[in-house]
């Protein structure tokens, strides 16, 4: 439970935190000290492979050179198949971890196998065992059932390792990338002021190229603000062919947004927009291969 602090100045992430469980951040401020721009070069703060509940509340971002809050799973590749139930994995982010060490499932774990090309999900497995590689930044895991006989085309994301997400009352401003990056599913946004940013105010979204994922799912934003964002809100799954519907179950309501383009959904099968007043410059909504869309402006 991190209390009251301010980080004016850190020449890389302000808070990274790997394989952590339950954490709140109350009243934490990320900003410039007094006529200086920069607080972070990159994000504010950055959550890989968390569990339980990871909670900002009354928290301050300013001058960051990207995200102000990103959390994700990783995806992992199976670099080798041992057996048919038996296989090293690594994940290949482009310079690992944000945290610099090693990411791997516990025994008892859930690892979902997804396309890579698509993010389509098409199936789990449980780890039964367990062998952690550090020195060569792999891990050894034995599987309850068989993977497919060629496992290029997927990889796998341990999603027992998907917090609860609560993000209130925050204020994010005046940064290079996402006020709030957000990778997980069961998520509460609701009550921040999003200002001045020129990507978006809100992405959710899967990113396969960072090796980040997995694709949402049980998000809820309300009653936040977007003043002068690029988009205010950002839907989508990032991978080479994103046909079809990899985000399920988004409910977007009770929102002010005045900003270069409103809400961008693309990939989403459930997403339920009500009662946001939108002033865009571009677009107010734009929805892209989705299905079970309620409250669209035109209806």
């Amino acid at each position: 439970h991190l209390t009251d602090v301010t980080i004016h100045s850190q020449p890389g992430m302000g808070v990274v935190g790997n394989r952590s469980e339950n954490i709140t951040l109350t009243r934490l401020s990320v900003i410039p000290s007094a006529g200086e721009h920069w607080s972070t070069n990159t994000d504010a703060t950055h959550f890989t492979s968390i569990k339980g509940l990871l909670r900002y509340d009354g928290c301050r971002f300013d001058g960051q050179g990207d995200d102000s809050v990103n959390v994700h799973a990783y995806f992992q590749d199976v670099i080798q198949k041992e057996t048919p139930r038996s296989c090293i994995i690594q994940e290949k982010t482009p310079s690992g971890t944000h945290a610099q060490t090693l990411d791997y499932p516990d025994v008892g774990d859930i690892l979902e196998l997804t396309e890579r090309d698509t993010l389509t999900v098409v199936g789990q497995y449980r780890v039964v065992q367990t062998e952690p590689m550090p020195d060569v930044w792999c891990c050894r895991v034995i599987l309850d059932h068989d993977l497919p006989e060629d496992t290029a085309p997927y990889i796998l994301a341990d999603v027992t390792r998907l917090p609860r997400i609560e993000l209130v009352n925050c204020y994010a401003e005046k940064h290079f990338a996402r006020g709030f990056l957000i990778k997980s599913r069961d998520v509460l946004i609701e009550g921040n002021v999003f200002r001045d940013i020129p990507l978006a105010g809100i992405e959710i979204a899967a990113e396969t190229h960072w090796y980040e994922g997995v694709s949402p799912a049980n998000v809820t934003v309300r009653r936040n603000r977007f003043i002068n964002c690029g988009t205010a809100i950002m839907i989508k799954a990032d991978c080479k062919r994103p046909t079809g519907q990899k985000i399920f179950n988004l409910t977007i309501e009770d929102n002010v947004i005045d900003s270069q383009r409103g809400i961008y959904a693309r990939n989403v099968d459930g997403l339920h927009l009500a009662r946001n007043a939108i002033h865009a410059r571009e677009y107010d909504v734009r929805c892209e291969d989705c299905t079970n869309v309620k409250g669209l402006p035109s209806q």
